[in-house]
């Protein structure tokens, strides 16, 4: 596996994550927050 095939394997992870965080947030804060989480670490 190369440099970039690595790099889009990590960020299908993230998004994964992201979406599984947002459809289990109670509410707008916590969607914030998981985007947040989200935004931080692609930073």
């Amino acid at each position: 596996m190369n440099e970039k095939e690595y790099a889009l394997e990590q960020f299908e992870q993230a998004l994964n994550k992201l979406k599984e965080g947002i459809e289990s947030a109670n509410d707008e804060l916590g969607k914030d927050g998981v985007i947040k989480r989200f935004e931080f670490t692609f930073e």
